[in-house]
């Protein structure tokens, strides 16, 4: 709607004060029972070719935004296929998918909704805040929707693989289980040391973008202040552990890939996963965005194809003064809407790196160049194969 409405507007008025081509004179008279209007040519040319371009470059920056926090292609199919992976208003889904595990490829790319299962509080700014305890944990056994089913199976497999007595019957509503029980002999996240947690294992397990020369692509990911813990419990929102708050340069990161305290514990071993539901919101809030701004930046190259049907963009030029101003234009609302507080909390934009802006100008050059060695050659070879097929 932003692109139909907003920034597609002034461009599509503004091919109305387009000048004459400069060949208009040199053609026959238009024939109205064969030059349609709109024609096959004509939407195989706006939906086929130059549509398809535009699709993949807004695909293509929602990826690139996505991959920055972590997730691979593989990682996002099927992952909210329970309708939990930005979900901020349903409070079980924020207690039990607090957090999102996702593993390695050779873990197959399994991801898994997890609730906060890490022992300790969170102390600072005069609050002294438990992060998990004894009643979630029950109510997320007696979870049975598919995502919570799902994880518990997970850790069940996750504990066999290392030998421990961990069954799907003891993560259910009616076992006896507790959480001090399960964070004292199964999960160990105060005790990762220990060659039986789980904690420990699983955070083993998790992508931490290492391609095959061994380098780590992302270090470190963003990460938010402020949970959601004020939607489902009595307390305000708190840092999520992992959350490098107090020691980021500017804004919160996750601790680095790589990073060991002096206890000897891989502390770094968490930086891009388990991520949780803020990070998660806000990710998706910018990858959406990032697509957004690609179909302006292609619309740039989109609209100044649009001048001529066979002419080169070189000998019509670019003379329509209200066509540069709409191109500055919608690029000015695009970053109105993507930038402004006020257009986020509306439209549900996020702030976007500059980088992200480029994402889609290949994919621009390449809608310009394809367009242009196709007029090339239909000028070359009139009444040729590509003329009777692309001409418009």
């Amino acid at each position: 709607l932003l692109v139909d409405l907003g920034t597609d507007l002034a461009p599509a008025i503004s091919m109305a004060y387009e000048g004459r081509e400069s060949d208009i004179m040199e053609r026959k008279p238009r024939d109205p029972a064969i030059h349609k209007l709109v024609t096959w040519r004509l939407v195989s040319f706006a939906y086929l070719q130059i549509g398809m371009l535009q699709a993949i470059a807004g695909f293509y920056a929602y990826f690139t935004v996505l991959n920055g926090f972590g997730f691979q292609p593989n990682h996002l199919f099927g992952l909210d296929q329970h309708r939990i992976f930005n979900d901020a208003r349903t409070p079980e889904k924020l207690r039990d998918g607090y957090y999102l595990w996702c593993m390695s490829e050779d873990f197959d790319n399994t991801c898994v909704y997890l609730p906060n299962f890490y022992y300790g509080s969170y102390v600072g700014h005069g609050l002294d805040i438990v992060y998990y305890s004894d009643e979630d944990f029950q109510a997320w056994k007696n979870n049975g929707e598919d995502y919570a089913k799902e994880a518990k199976q997970y850790l069940v497999e996750v504990a066999g693989d290392m030998e421990l007595d961990l069954t799907m019957d003891m993560l259910q509503g009616d076992s006896t289980l507790t959480w001090e029980q399960f964070e004292a002999s199964y999960w160990m996240s105060e005790n990762d040391l220990d060659a039986g947690s789980m904690f420990s294992e699983m955070s083993r397990r998790t992508y931490h973008a290492i391609n095959r020369r061994d380098l780590v692509l992302y270090p470190s990911r963003a990460c938010f202040e402020e949970d959601f813990s004020e939607f489902y419990t009595d307390n305000d929102n708190i840092p999520p552990p992992f959350c490098d708050v107090d020691n980021s340069e500017h804004k919160p990161r996750t601790i680095e890939y790589g990073t060991v305290d002096e206890n000897g514990r891989e502390i770094g071993q968490r930086s891009l996963f388990p991520m949780q539901t803020r990070t998660r919101v806000e990710a998706l809030g910018m990858s959406n965005s990032a697509y957004f701004i690609s179909i302006i930046v292609v619309q740039w190259a989109d609209l100044m194809i649009c001048k001529t049907r066979v002419r080169s963009l070189f000998e019509q030029g670019m003379t329509n003064v209200f066509m540069n101003y709409a191109l500055l234009f919608e690029t000015i609302l695009g970053a109105f809407l993507v930038y402004v507080p006020v257009a986020n909390t509306v439209t549900g934009t996020r702030p976007l790196r500059f980088t992200w802006w480029t994402a889609a100008i290949p994919f621009s050059l390449m809608i310009y160049v394809y367009d242009e060695m196709r007029k090339g050659w239909t000028r070359k070879y009139t009444h040729g194969w590509l003329h009777r097929n692309t001409f418009w």
